[in-house]
């Protein structure tokens, strides 16, 4: 990832209404988050959802190594639906060849109410509402993240956007996912800020060229997940990236296209 497209500016931390405009993007809200990408004195990147073929992807598990590396990624988590699996791989993987990636378990998983994302659980538990899910979660030590919260048909809500003790419960919200069009992004955003969560940023690739469209930064040095988990909680970390609807519907073509 070159110098200008770290600080590419699609969508952060804060509510704004106006992004573009004729000539491009308003400078005051260019300087403000330029400043603050200046003020991080460390700037980690990582794709925290990402598919294979363990589940609905295209890619192999050599696939994702080699797009993470094209792309500077300092981390990638594989979360295919339902499945710890392809995450479980891409660590045996890293780990068998000394790898410089940050990855730890992973999965995406369907409720009745929206699809969470779950990080560092030795297995996926048995639950019967969202709210049980973060629950068990939590009981692991892992992380919950409520995954495109606007992002059913592209720009419908989940029902858990309603869900007042989930949405206290839950640790992070995927404020962008490279998957959903800005719009939606932009409500996940308002949805983060009115409960006080943490945002994060995933791909949501399917395919290796949409890996890293969508990430999330992290200021401060992490090797592990603790660290990660310290970086959730103390905010130190902010979703960025993401795709016109064009470039999107294009990759969902590319996709179906592809073996």
């Amino acid at each position: 990832m070159d110098y200008l497209e770290k600080f590419k500016v699609r969508v952060l931390f804060y509510k704004i209404k106006p992004i573009f405009n004729s000539k491009g993007f308003y400078s005051p809200y260019f300087l403000m988050l330029l400043k603050e990408r200046m003020s991080w004195r460390y700037a980690m990147f990582l794709d925290m959802h990402v598919h294979t073929k363990f589940s609905d992807g295209k890619m192999s598990i050599k696939d994702v190594v080699n797009a993470a590396i094209k792309r500077e990624l300092k981390g990638i988590v594989v979360t295919d639906h339902d499945t710890l699996n392809g995450s479980l791989a891409l660590m045996k993987h890293v780990k068998e060849r000394n790898l410089r990636i940050l990855t730890f378990p992973g999965a995406e998983i369907s409720t009745k109410e929206a699809h969470i994302l779950i990080y560092n659980v030795p297995k996926i538990p048995k639950f019967e509402t969202a709210v049980e899910l973060i629950d068990k979660v939590h009981d692991e030590n892992g992380i919950a993240a409520f995954a495109h919260p606007f992002g059913r048909l592209f720009l419908l809500e989940y029902p858990l956007a309603r869900n007042n003790e989930a949405l206290r419960k839950i640790d992070a919200i995927e404020c962008v996912n490279g998957r959903v069009p800005m719009r939606s992004n932009l409500k996940a955003l308002e949805l983060a800020r009115k409960y006080g969560k943490p945002c994060i940023g995933g791909s949501d690739a399917h395919i290796p060229e949409e890996i890293g469209v969508a990430y999330t930064i992290v200021n401060e040095e992490i090797s592990s997940f603790d660290d990660f988990l310290n970086a959730i909680l103390k905010f130190k970390v902010r979703a960025s990236g993401g795709r016109s609807f064009m470039e999107i519907a294009r990759s969902i073509i590319i996709k179906r296209l592809r073996r």
